[in-house]
């Protein structure tokens, strides 16, 4: 069995190799067809994917948000900033953008709970 660790502490558990990769596949085909990485950059920050992340941004061509990802989280000033734009897509009614954005900011709880109550909303 694969295991994937998520920020926090927590993990996903794989059934099998097969599956981790071909969930991999999925999330680049997914890209592939939108070619917008804030379709899915939920998951990829939950797969602790961030520097892909970034450069997925990058190859689209969105400077502000390739800057943004590449940030070192671990400094407070950073976290801060992700957590002030959390907030503000969640009151554009950007949920799985405000979910990603609670996590860079080491917000768990409140990414969670953007998921389970919010998602629906959109």
């Amino acid at each position: 069995m694969g295991v994937s660790s998520l920020p926090g502490g927590a993990s996903l558990d794989f059934e099998s190799e097969h599956a981790a990769s071909s969930g991999g596949e999925a999330l680049a085909s997914q890209f592939k067809k939108s070619k917008d990485p804030t379709q899915c950059a939920l998951l990829y920050l939950c797969l602790d994917k961030r520097t892909v992340l970034a450069a997925m941004f990058k190859a689209v061509k969105n400077d502000s948000l390739h800057k943004f990802f590449s940030r070192d989280f671990t400094e407070e000033r950073h976290r801060v900033a992700a957590l002030k734009n959390a907030c503000t897509l969640l009151s554009q009614h950007r949920y799985p953008l405000a979910a990603a954005f609670f996590l860079l900011a080491g917000k768990f709880g409140d990414a969670l709970d953007t998921v389970l109550n919010r998602m629906g909303e959109s």
